[in-house]
């Protein structure tokens, strides 16, 4: 989300592709203020005009196909793009061509489920990208000038 920072895609700048993309358009609405009276049924919840809805983490399935010798360095290169070690910042701007949704104001929480195989001419790699979209309602679309 820096001013001036390049758009990158995870096929074309770092051989990532994505493999499974979940449709979120909405996370959960925030915990509402509630109290419990013991002399009373149920509880006495405060319900604004309009509900907010919360932070929620997006879970990505993500794969690496490329020559022998190159997952790791590949894999290094986008963590270092995610958490702005590149000069680009830190805060992301997130597009899937594949669901139309958008998210601003996203940061990259970690990978997990590191599935790695290697064959005689080339390497491998899946795992799953965590992103914490603390934006939940503002949609954005991809932007090329």
């Amino acid at each position: 989300m820096k001013t001036d920072s390049p758009v990158k895609d995870s096929l074309e700048d770092f051989g990532m592709v994505c493999t499974s993309v979940p449709f979120m358009p909405y996370g959960e609405t925030k915990k509402l203020p509630t109290r419990e009276w013991a002399d009373e049924d149920g509880e006495d919840t405060y319900v604004p005009s309009t509900i907010p809805l919360a932070a929620f983490d997006w879970e990505v399935e993500m794969c690496y196909k490329g020559n022998l010798s190159t997952c790791e360095e590949k894999l290094k290169s986008f963590a270092e793009y995610l958490v702005g070690n590149d000069g680009a910042g830190s805060e992301l701007k997130i597009y899937s061509p594949y669901t139309g949704i958008g998210r601003q104001k996203v940061y990259f929480k970690g990978f997990s489920d590191f599935d790695f195989t290697k064959s005689n001419i080339d390497e491998i790699l899946t795992f799953k990208l965590k992103l914490r979209i603390t934006d939940p309602k503002t949609n954005i679309r991809l932007s090329k000038e």
